[in-house]
């Protein structure tokens, strides 16, 4: 039976159904036939706004699983950042500007990426499983994947971690320097005793805390999520039942390149 092309009016749709031979053969009455296809019509109309209704909720509701999973880990990322700045701010009162190497060591920033990929992930592993549990069989258990779930997202977050610490760690020392030479620079500072020193730099880098473990979390959650959520796919259905489609979230962080592709 013919069915409405993407974009097709409704007037060019029936114009086309009511002289297709297929719709001829099963409805040879004419006012029959010409029902059907504004039926058809209808039910293609429905059937897109059910499908982008859903689309809309799953966006929605992924973004408000991405946001809550982001703020627990730049909370934990960030005392990190925190620990080693203030470990940074002492050796600088005590040592000079320049004696940094024993901070932010890269197998502790390691284990970050591990532990983001795997909270992370995992969230949205038991997500994605739960919005589709109406869909498998009860008797199917998804919990049996946990552990390859979890083991598949520490060996992502361990590769790209692997990859990326070395830049991380020396984007942060060298934050640490440039900021204590700044200082250094500046008159009024020196003037100060260390106390007041401490205050002043505990407090700029604090802000930086902030801004670093963001970054590091951003970067890192959507690529965590979505890895999640495709490995769940692939465990609990068939290869034929799936299609893998980009969706963009619209939001200031989205790459124009990423929202060109949304719907592909």
């Amino acid at each position: 039976m013919p069915t409405p092309k993407p974009n097709e009016s409704e007037s060019n749709f029936v114009a086309r159904c009511v002289i297709d031979p297929e719709a001829v053969r099963d409805f040879p009455d004419n006012e029959q036939r010409i029902a059907f296809c504004y039926s058809q019509y209808e039910r293609a109309q429905t059937k897109k706004y059910l499908v982008k209704n859903y689309k809309r909720n799953w966006q929605r509701d992924f973004e408000k699983q991405l946001d809550i999973a982001e703020r627990k880990e730049v909370a934990k990322v960030r005392r990190y950042y925190k620990q080693q700045y203030n470990k940074g701010i002492e050796i600088f009162l005590k040592e000079g500007p320049n004696n940094f190497q024993t901070l932010f060591k890269n197998t502790d920033l390691l284990e970050i990426y591990k532990s983001l990929y795997t909270n992370i992930g995992m969230r949205f592993a038991k997500w994605y499983a739960k919005n589709f549990q109406k869909y498998i069989p009860k008797s199917f258990d998804t919990s049996q994947f946990d552990d390859i779930w979890f083991s598949k997202q520490l060996q992502l977050g361990n590769a790209i971690g692997a990859e990326r610490v070395t830049l991380v760690a020396g984007t942060a020392k060298k934050t640490l320097i440039d900021i204590t030479q700044r200082f250094m620079k500046t008159p009024e500072f020196q003037t100060l005793g260390a106390v007041e020193r401490g205050r002043i730099l505990r407090n700029q880098f604090n802000k930086y805390s902030q801004y670093q473990a963001e970054r590091v979390v951003r970067t890192e959650a959507t690529a965590a999520a979505n890895f999640a959520t495709m490995q769940v796919a692939q465990s609990i259905f068939p290869g034929n039942q799936l299609m893998k489609e980009w969706s963009a979230a619209f939001d200031d962080r989205v790459r124009d390149t990423h929202s060109e592709a949304n719907g592909q």
